[in-house]
C-alpha cells in the first residue's frame, strides 16, 4: 500500500475489490497522499510557528514520497492541490476547497496535458470535485453531529464519483462501493499509518514490533472486501451495456459540473 506494488496480492484478492470498488486501496492515490499529509503535518506541529519551514519540510516529504512511488496521475493531482494549498495559505490566506481544485486542473492541463486521458487521473479529479460538490453548503451547529454524518456522506460522495466512470469504462457497476468503502476506509488511515511506522522501523532498527498489528488490520479489511464481494452475488447480474456516450459528451458533463459551483443550492438539492 505504501509503494502501490500489486507484486504479493493474489488474484483473488483484486478480483474481489474490483467487484466491490475498494481497488483504489491497492494503488497509491490521492487518498494515501492525504494520509501521509496529515500524518506529517502531526509529526510536526509542535513547529507550527516556524511557517515557511514547515511546509517546506511537508512538500519536500511528499515529493520524495512521489518520487519513491514514481510520480502515479493521482498522487500528482494530491501533490499539486497540497502545494496550492500551502502557499496561497502563505501568500494569500486559506482558500476554498473549489479554489484550490481549479487551479490545480489548470496546472496538470498545463503541465501534463497527456494525463487528462488516464483513467486513474480522471477518477482522482472527479471523486475530489464530488465531494466538493456535497459538502459545499453542507451545515449543521453542533460539530460532533456534523462530522459523523459528513463522514458517509463524503464516502457516498467518492463512490458515486468513481461508479460513473468505472461503469462508462468498464459495463459494471458495484453495488457494494459504499458500503466496502464505508467500512474499510477509518481502518485504512490506521493501516496506512502502521505501515509508514513498520517500514521506517523495519528499515532502522530491523525489528517487526508492528507486524502483529498490521497484520490484524489487513486481515479486517481482506474480510470486509471478501463479504461484501460475497453479498454483491445476491443483486441482479448485469449484461454489458455498450455506452454510445463520446469524448466531448464526457468533457461537456465535466465542465457543466464544475462551473454549477457558480450557482449556489441548498446542500440537500446539490447531494441528490
Amino acid at each position: 500500500m505504501l509503494s502501490g506494488s500489486k507484486e504479493f496480492l493474489n488474484v483473488d484478492l483484486l478480483k474481489k475489490a474490483g467487484i466491490t470498488g475498494t481497488m483504489h486501496l491497492f494503488a497509491v492515490s490521492g487518498l494515501h497522499i492525504g494520509f501521509f499529509y496529515l500524518l506529517l503535518g502531526l509529526l510536526i506541529k509542535p513547529f507550527s510557528n516556524f511557517l515557511i519551514t514547515v511546509v517546506t519540510i511537508k512538500l519536500v516529504c511528499c515529493f520524495t514520497y512521489l518520487f519513491f512511488i514514481n510520480f502515479p496521475e493521482s498522487g500528482i493531482r494530491a501533490f499539486l492541490m497540497i502545494t496550492v494549498y500551502e502557499i496561497s495559505k502563505i501568500a494569500i490566506g486559506r482558500q476554498k476547497g473549489i479554489t484550490v481544485f481549479c487551479i490545480t486542473c489548470m496546472l496538470i492541463l498545463i503541465l501534463f496535458p497527456s494525463v487528462i486521458y488516464s483513467l486513474s487521473c480522471q477518477l482522482s479529479f472527479t471523486v475530489v470535485l464530488f465531494i466538493l460538490f456535497v459538502i459545499r453548503d453542507y451545515s449543521i451547529p453542533n460539530k460532533i453531529l456534523k462530522k459523523i454524518t459528513l463522514y458517509p456522506l463524503i464516502t457516498l460522495a467518492a463512490s458515486t464519483g468513481s461508479a460513473l466512470l468505472v461503469f462508462d469504462y468498464f459495463n459494471y457497476f458495484s453495488f457494494m462501493s459504499f458500503t466496502a468503502n464505508l467500512l474499510i476506509i477509518p481502518f485504512v488511515s490506521i493501516y496506512y499509518t502502521l505501515n509508514i511506522f513498520h517500514f521506517f522501523i523495519l528499515l532502522i532498527f530491523n525489528c517487526n514490533f508492528f507486524h502483529a498489528f498490521h497484520e490484524l488490520f489487513f486481515l479486517f479489511i481482506y474480510k470486509v472486501i471478501d463479504y461484501c464481494s460475497l453479498l454483491e452475488t445476491f443483486f441482479p447480474i448485469q449484461n454489458e451495456y455498450q455506452s454510445d456516450i463520446n469524448n466531448g459528451v464526457h468533457i461537456v458533463i465535466f465542465i457543466t459540473l464544475l462551473l454549477s459551483f457558480m450557482i449556489r443550492f441548498a446542500w440537500r438539492i446539490r447531494f441528490y
